[in-house]
C-alpha cells in the first residue's frame, strides 16, 4: 500500500502508469485474508500459513476456503517465493518513509528479499507484491500499465534508502503464468540506481 498521489491525465512515458499506486488489493476481503497468510508465511513458514488458512478465513469474512486454498498453495509452491526464501533478510508488510521533493513519500511494501536489511540497505532487492483476482489471458501490456506507477513508488523508495538495484514482482496469485502454470503470473520490472532521476521526474509528474 502507498500514500501516493492520483495520477496525471497524460502519464509519463518514463513510468506509464495507469492508475493510483494505492495497494487496492488489501481493500479486499479475500485480499486482506491472502496478505495475512502470505505474512504468516514469511514469518513462521508454509505449515503455520497452512494451519491459519480456516482462521484467517473466518477472521476476513472469506466464504471460499478453496479459493483462498488455491491462491496460497500456487503462491508456496512457486519459484518467485524460493528464491525471495533464499535471501539473508526476509521482511513482510515492511512500511517505509522517504524524501521526496520536501515531502514524504510513505507505504508498504508486502514482501522485501535482498541480502541486507532496508536499514543498511546494500545490493539488489527483491520486492514482491501479491495480487489478487484478475482473469486469465488479460493483455501482458495493458497489466504493465497498470501496475507502473505503484512499481515505480517502490523502485524510488528502495533506491532512495540505498540499495544499488531493485526487482519488482508483482504475483498474480490467482492467475497461472501463461509460461509456466504452476507459478502465479509475473508483472515484474526492473531498476537501477541510475533510474533515480526518472523515476523522481515520474513522481513529481503524477503528483502534479
Amino acid at each position: 500500500a502507498l500514500d501516493a498521489p492520483a495520477l496525471p491525465e497524460e502519464p509519463p512515458a518514463s513510468v506509464a502508469p495507469a492508475r493510483p499506486a494505492a495497494d487496492a488489493d488489501k481493500a479486499t476481503d479475500f485480499g486482506s485474508a491472502f496478505h495475512r497468510l502470505a505474512q504468516i508465511d514469511a514469518l513462521a513458514g508454509a505449515d503455520a500459513a497452512r494451519a491459519a488458512l480456516g482462521a484467517q478465513a473466518r477472521a476476513h469474512g472469506v466464504a471460499d476456503e478453496e479459493r483462498l486454498a488455491a491462491a496460497l498453495g500456487r503462491w508456496l509452491a512457486s519459484g518467485l517465493r524460493a528464491r525471495a526464501r533464499a535471501c539473508a533478510h526476509v521482511a513482510p508488510e515492511l512500511p517505509f518513509a522517504v524524501p521526496l521533493d520536501g515531502g514524504v513519500l510513505r507505504g508498504e511494501v508486502d514482501l522485501l528479499a535482498a541480502d541486507a536489511p532496508w536499514a543498511a540497505p546494500a545490493g539488489e532487492a527483491l520486492i514482491v507484491d501479491y495480487k489478487t483476482g484478475g482473469a486469465p489471458g488479460e493483455d501482458a501490456a495493458a497489466l504493465r500499465a497498470r501496475h507502473a506507477l505503484q512499481g515505480a513508488c517502490y523502485a524510488y523508495a528502495a533506491l532512495t534508502a540505498g540499495y544499488e538495484a531493485v526487482e519488482l514482482v508483482f504475483a498474480r496469485v490467482e492467475q497461472p503464468d501463461p509460461a509456466d502454470p504452476a507459478e502465479p503470473q509475473p508483472v515484474a520490472y526492473r531498476y537501477a540506481a541510475a533510474d533515480l532521476p526518472a523515476l523522481r521526474a515520474a513522481l513529481r509528474v503524477a503528483a502534479g
